[in-house]
């Protein structure tokens, strides 16, 4: 039945493509880690999904992204977006997101009623997204619109395996064929796929977009191409479930359980394993040009498909032409042309040299000169002899319109034929050019280089010859293997002395930053692209002559150190084919190689905790560790990083580690810097940037101590001011008490007191000598203590209530005993100013009469914070000459010493003074 089907492929066996194998390498991982899925961020990094987490892989360390949690239980399935961000389907009907370059995460509830999600589709988790739980339905988010679709509705079964967005329609693949959908006015409408012949099987497994081709597996092991209504089927060379398909780079590769294969030039060509079955679960491709697997055994391996082997083995492999997707190959036993697996021989010669031009083939041989063939390896002329020599030995050949160009050991010679290979015409250069023999010869526009052996190159063009023997810097350029021009008609070329060198503006130069001059190239092939690629014994090398950068692939197979042949090489568009220990091999240089790897900073610790999401930190937190890592997983080991923190390295550092430490660091601004490369050349490479603060403790900022001087030079303007003001006062404090001194001695020694004191003395001594005496002792000591008390600006109130009891004993001789005191016992620690309560007591006297009838009564006694005096009102019936000062003395001198004022209070009765207590602890400032 399936003979009425359109164009069914049939898997063929015998053809060259299925001889190209890759080489495989099993990566490591330990026992925690099982992987089943695999994808790559936009750095480069390989990311693996496994029921117990999300891994990040740098191709040396590995690292656990994201722990499933109790809630979410496992995860199933991964979904990258259009920026390769992850969306992770789990057990539990959550959706959790994760941005690899930010490291932020997030997580949803998306499927209903907690279903596990089989597949994932999220270009856009909150405008588009399905999710799908196989045998349960399926989930679909779409511009605002939510909608779960299973049997009871518009699914035709609720076994749906896969899905893809077709712009504003979506596809399902399911056990009952695949369905279409639309959303139309806020609804979901489905849509038959029209197709003009019907499906292989009605169980469709995987379905995989590119651009407008829409690829179908069945789960009867076969494949369709839908292009609009035309189908084209693929019956597989295999029986095993399909598990995933991929187109990539031309090629459509598929995985089951049978292993992996690629589709390509109508043919399936088997790429794991070599030999027998395998099972593949996933697969995917980064952007170095390598395929990486997972195996049934839940292993990865990984292995580059820029290199593919030829399944031809042949010693000594001297010369290699591709021609007409054929490989013809030259050695020492002669000519062969492989096809499939068998080796068809063309010519019994020792060749050296092939070259492909014009739909003939020239054959340079080793002592037998040069074969023209055509393309079935019939032989069109042979010559052999030319400058008296027989049976020369040809080293190159360089066909042109003009003639063809022959590097013999005799030299260069030219060869002109009048007819088509009659009649050949022999021209030698070597009186031109120098004799010697070459290498190799190439031609550019009317030039002509010439690689010798020994004296460097030799440019020839309009018979103006120009030789470079030395490189700029005066060292000898000797033996030039091998040259090739680049888009920009500079000439690169292979010298033994020194690796890879260049002509600009009439010089030759060293190209700077490569691998050591003793490994030389042997042979320069530009491709489509424009790249050079560049054979030496340990490696296939990349250069990109508009950025100066190489890609050396070192480890992408078991190179032999022996150098191979020059001639053991040749470019086909974008691919090179080369031999390698007896096995012929095909380069293909994609045009979306990455040709520098990316730099990311995966972690960073302060004081060996980790931070996030920060970056001004204290004083104290001033060890930093910068962890990171570099996307070059075709040979991570050969990366080499550049850092550099501003503001405390003053150059660049390098190192091959993947982190750097910084302990101690000062109070400041800085930038992080980290790049990294896999050659040493740093030019054009990615930079990751990390910038942030230490700052300093308040103590210990600028600001803080700016206001620090300023406050001190503020307190000492002020206490200066101050200093002056309390000198001011007390200067003020000193002349009102020399005033009150003097006041004072007027008073006491003015002629009414004396007058009054010697009237009563007169009269005592009539009376009463002794007491006389004992009158004349108390006015002594009375003076006496005046003048003492008086130096002092405060004295203890105890002393002036001494001196007011003598004052009054004075007066009440006069009185007849007339004047009442009543004093309390004071504490000593109150002071008053000298004279003080006595002058209160003078006043009393000097103001009131004074007798046996009315006598006046004064009283001195504490009251809070004050010391009161008080009198009893007996006014005198003529006017008393007063001046007032007294009482202004004492309120000013209060003043002077005291916050608190004199409080006077005179009544109908009485006349009161509030003298304010001074205590101990201000005397010494005092006096």
């Amino acid at each position: 039945m399936r003979s009425i089907f359109s164009v069914i492929f049939i898997f063929i066996m015998s053809i060259l493509g299925n001889a190209q194998v890759p080489n495989w390498t099993e990566i490591d991982l330990g026992q925690e880690i099982q992987p089943k899925k695999i994808a790559f961020d936009s750095l480069g990094f390989l990311w693996l999904l496994s029921d117990n987490g999300l891994f990040k892989y740098d191709g040396i360390n590995i690292l656990r992204k994201i722990s499933p949690s109790s809630s979410q239980k496992s995860y199933l399935c991964l979904s990258q977006n259009a920026k390769k961000e992850f969306q992770i389907g789990t057990e539990t009907g959550s959706i959790l997101s994760l941005n690899p370059y930010d490291n932020k995460q997030s997580v949803q509830q998306f499927m209903n009623d907690s279903l596990p999600i089989t597949f994932l589709n999220c270009p856009d988790l909150i405008n588009e997204c399905i999710g799908i739980s196989y045998g349960q339905g399926v989930q679909i988010v779409s511009n605002g619109l939510r909608e779960t679709l299973n049997e009871e509705g518009l699914l035709k079964s609720n076994e749906v395996y896969n899905a893809e967005f077709l712009e504003k329609e979506f596809i399902l693949s399911t056990d009952q064929g695949l369905q279409k959908f639309s959303i139309e006015d806020g609804k979901i409408i489905t849509k038959e796929i029209l197709l003009d012949r019907p499906l292989l099987d009605v169980i469709i497994t995987n379905i995989h977009r590119n651009r407008s081709d829409l690829w179908i597996s069945y789960f009867s092991n076969a494949i369709s191409n839908i292009n609009g209504s035309s189908v084209n089927h693929l019956i597989l060379p295999f029986k095993g479930k399909i598990s995933k398909i991929q187109y990539f780079e031309n090629s459509l590769y598929l995985s089951s359980e049978d292993g992996l294969f690629e589709y390509k030039n109508n043919s399936w060509i088997k790429k794991y394993p070599l030999i027998g079955q395998e099972e593949v679960l996933d697969f995917n491709f980064d952007e170095e040009g390598n395929v990486w697997i997972i195996n049934g055994k839940k292993k990865l391996l990984k292995a580059s498909l820029l290199f593919q082997k030829f399944n031809v083995q042949i010693s000594q492999i001297q010369a290699i032409q591709f021609i007409n997707n054929e490989i013809w190959i030259g050695n020492n036993e002669g000519l062969f042309i492989a096809r499939g697996n068998k080796l068809v021989k063309v010519l019994n010669k020792n060749v050296t040299c092939l070259v492909f031009q014009d739909e003939i083939i020239w054959v340079g041989t080793y002592s037998d000169g040069f074969y023209a063939l055509n393309l079935k390896g019939q032989i069109l002329t042979n010559e052999k002899k030319w400058e008296n020599y027989d049976n020369q030995s040809v080293l190159s050949l360089l066909p042109t319109s003009e003639g063809i160009y022959v590097s013999s050991l005799t030299g260069i010679v030219k060869v002109e034929y009048q007819d088509r290979f009659e009649n050949p015409h022999f021209t030698s250069l070597n009186k031109i050019i120098g004799e010697g023999y070459y290498y190799q010869i190439l031609k550019n526009e009317n030039a002509i280089y010439f690689a010798t052996d020994g004296e460097g190159i030799v440019l020839l063009e309009n018979d103006t010859v120009i030789k470079f023997d030395h490189f700029e810097d005066n060292s000898k350029i000797e033996s030039v293997y091998s040259m090739e021009i680049d888009n920009n008609n500079k000439l690169w070329f292979s010298s033994r002395s020194y690796g890879l060198g260049y002509l600009e503006n009439g010089k030759a130069f060293k190209r700077s930053q490569q691998k050591t001059s003793s490994d030389y190239y042997t042979t320069l092939k530009k491709i489509s692209t424009g790249q050079i690629i560049m054979i030496r014994s340990g490696s296939v090398d990349v250069l990109n002559p508009d950025e100066g950068n190489i890609i050396y692939h070192e480890k992408e197979l078991k190179y032999s150190e022996e150098a191979p042949f020059l001639n053991s090489a040749d470019v086909s568009f974008n691919k090179v084919y080369f031999s390698h220990n007896d096995f012929v091999y095909e380069y293909n240089h994609s045009l979306n190689l990455r040709t520098y790897p990316d730099i990311q900073i995966d972690k960073i610790l302060v004081n060996l905790n980790i931070v996030a999401d920060k970056n001004i930190f204290k004083q104290e937190q001033n060890n930093f560790q910068f962890n990171y890592s570099g996307s070059w997983l075709t040979d991570p080991t050969r990366l080499t990083f550049k850092y550099k923190l501003d503001n405390f390295d003053s150059n660049w550092r390098y190192t091959k580690d993947r982190s750097v430490s910084y302990p101690k660091l000062e109070p400041g601004k800085y930038n992080f810097y980290i790049s990294a490369s896999e050659n040493n050349d740093f030019n054009g490479g990615k930079m990751a940037h990390y910038q942030f603060k230490i700052s300093r403790y308040f103590y210990n900022t600028y600001w803080f101590w700016g206001i620090l001087l300023i406050s001190l030079v503020s307190a000492l303007i002020l206490w200066r001011d101050d200093r002056k003001r309390i000198q001011l006062k007390q200067s003020e404090i000193e002349r009102k008490h020399i005033e009150t001194q003097l006041s004072n001695l007027k008073s006491q020694l003015n002629p009414h007191f004396l007058f009054n004191s010697f009237n009563t003395l007169m009269g005592l001594i009539e009376e009463d000598q002794s007491r006389s005496i004992v009158f004349v002792e108390k006015l002594t000591d009375f003076y006496r203590q005046v003048l003492e008390q008086g130096k002092n600006q405060l004295i203890r109130l105890n002393e002036e209530l001494k001196l007011v009891n003598i004052y009054v004993d004075i007066l009440n001789e006069r009185f007849d005993n007339a004047l009442k005191i009543t004093m309390p016992k004071c504490d000593l620690d109150i002071f008053i100013p000298p004279l003080t309560i006595q002058l209160l007591v003078e006043n009393a006297v000097k103001h009131n009469e004074i007798g046996q009838i009315k006598k006046l009564n004064i009283s001195i006694y504490e009251e809070q914070e004050f010391i009161v005096v008080k009198n009893n009102l007996i006014p005198k019936k003529y006017e008393v000459n007063s001046t007032g000062n007294g009482l202004d003395n004492i309120q000013k001198r209060y003043l002077l010493l005291n916050d608190k004022p004199v409080k006077i209070l005179k009544t109908d009765e009485h006349f009161i003074v509030s003298l304010p207590k001074i205590y101990s602890t201000k005397v010494a400032s005092k006096n």
